[in-house]
């Protein structure tokens, strides 16, 4: 007859269990690849651009595509929609990214400086392509950090859950998606050629732009079974300490 007589093992076992068992559609995803709007054909400066403003305060926002572009007014559009749960409703729809964002003291590490970013705006996709009018997937957006290395650079880049308070009531599938599994994360990269250090970037006078692109990834939650199972385990670790602590006194 086997007996189990290491229980803590076996409890950790049986949280293994629950969670690596989860079935795939338990664990759904969507994602968002963002681009900025482009501008309109043989016009330069027209696009939408992420704007570095250097200074004793330096800061970064982002600017709209210009008027008589096809995504003008927008700042970004959707180009591509992935993950387990995408319908690829929401390609081709077109957003905005609104807010002043401080950036703190540069860190210099070799070829990668780094610093602290402060700030919130508002994120929002119009279900209306790429015209305004129609219903709003809006969203609370922060940063914590950025960094540049070499003539690329990120924002957000430790995938922090950035993406909160996320509200839609339109009948877009994949906005539907984002909002129901909410939070979500934000990172946007951006280039420059030649390159531009955050040393350069946040100089005072120093006023540079470029396009950039954004990954957006939401995940659904456990199920509530697999949540209220595993909230149940330390009480039947503790049952079984003290249970062990009996046998032997």
């Amino acid at each position: 007859m086997l007996r189990f007589n290491k229980g803590l093992p076996i409890l950790a076992a049986l949280a293994a269990v629950l969670t690596l068992g989860t079935p795939q559609s338990a664990r759904a995803d969507i994602s968002l690849e963002l681009n900025s709007a482009p501008g309109k054909i043989g016009v330069l400066n027209s696009s939408a651009r992420l704007v570095f403003t250097g200074g004793p305060t330096p800061t970064f926002t982002f600017t709209p595509a210009a008027a008589g572009s096809t995504f003008a007014g927008f700042d970004f559009f959707v180009q591509n929609v992935g993950g387990s749960d995408a319908t690829g409703s929401a390609i081709g729809l077109s957003g905005n990214i609104t807010g002043v964002y401080s950036i703190g003291a540069v860190t210099i590490s070799g070829t990668m400086q780094t610093a602290s970013v402060s700030g919130s705006g508002i994120f929002s996709i119009d279900d209306n392509g790429t015209a305004v009018g129609g219903n709003l997937l809006t969203a609370n957006v922060s940063f914590s950090q950025i960094f540049t290395m070499g003539n690329a650079g990120d924002i957000n880049a430790g995938g922090t859950l950035n993406l909160t308070n996320i509200m839609y009531t339109g009948s877009d599938a994949d906005l539907q998606k984002l909002r129901d599994y909410a939070p979500g994360s934000m990172t946007v990269s951006f280039n420059f050629n030649p390159a531009r250090t955050l040393t350069q970037l946040t100089a005072v006078g120093a006023v540079n732009t470029t396009g950039y692109n954004a990954d957006i990834i939401a995940n659904a939650p456990a199920p509530a079974g697999i949540v209220m199972a595993l909230s149940g385990l330390p009480c039947l670790a503790g049952a079984w300490l003290r249970r062990r602590a009996m046998s032997r006194a």
